[in-house]
């Protein structure tokens, strides 16, 4: 990946290049490229905000999901949430899932259930199905903790098999890291359904 793209130029331009270099990053740690991804996000570190503070941030989280890095990913995935604060509306589901799922991976259940239970009355208050993949995997990569590992297979395959795999870098990204953890999956034939999954292992 190439990220060497002239920052110049008026403040609509350079927030322009801050969205193609998160874009780069991200693309380029999908490929397996860390070290470009690393570079994408030292480029961004000091020189956004807003949103695209917290796209950066989660490049960050992202980064510390592959090289196994849970402290670094809390102390991003904390940055990011305190972009939209703590209120109950649409566009906190993401900062308060991805922390929820940074506290998780980092082995804190206790700490990941407050920013939890946010993102899940959120989703639930919409009516939707939306976001159930990504509150599934925080259970999922709870149930890891546990060593529960039958119930991570069964949630990460709903997960997988549900045709939202792709549906965005942070939820690729927790797929893979539980991947990486409990090897595996149901084939698509014996996967359950991500309603299924969501009735059976989300809170009531």
């Amino acid at each position: 990946c190439e990220l060497a793209i002239d920052a110049g130029g008026t403040a609509d331009e350079q927030s322009l290049v801050r969205h193609a270099r998160q874009g780069l990053g991200s693309l380029a740690l999908a490929r397996g490229e860390v070290d470009t991804a690393e570079e994408a996000a030292a480029q961004l570190d000091d020189c956004s905000d807003g949103y695209d503070r917290f796209a950066t941030l989660q490049l960050i989280v992202d980064i510390s999901l592959v090289k196994g890095q849970p402290d670094r990913g809390v102390e991003a995935a904390r940055a990011a949430l305190g972009i939209y604060g703590r209120s109950a509306r649409g566009s906190a589901f993401y900062p308060n899932f991805v922390l929820a799922y940074a506290l998780a991976a980092a082995g804190d259940d206790a700490a990941a259930k407050e920013p939890f239970e946010i993102a899940l009355a959120i989703q639930r208050a919409t009516g939707l199905d939306v976001g159930l993949p990504d509150l599934l995997l925080v259970e999922a990569r709870q149930a890891v903790n546990r060593g529960d590992l039958k119930t991570a297979r069964l949630i990460t395959g709903a997960v997988r098999h549900g045709g939202v795999a792709g549906r965005s870098m942070v939820t690729m990204f927790c797929l893979r890291e539980l991947r990486s953890l409990i090897g595996e999956l149901p084939d698509a034939a014996s996967a359950l359904s991500l309603r299924e999954a969501a009735d059976r292992f989300l809170p009531a």
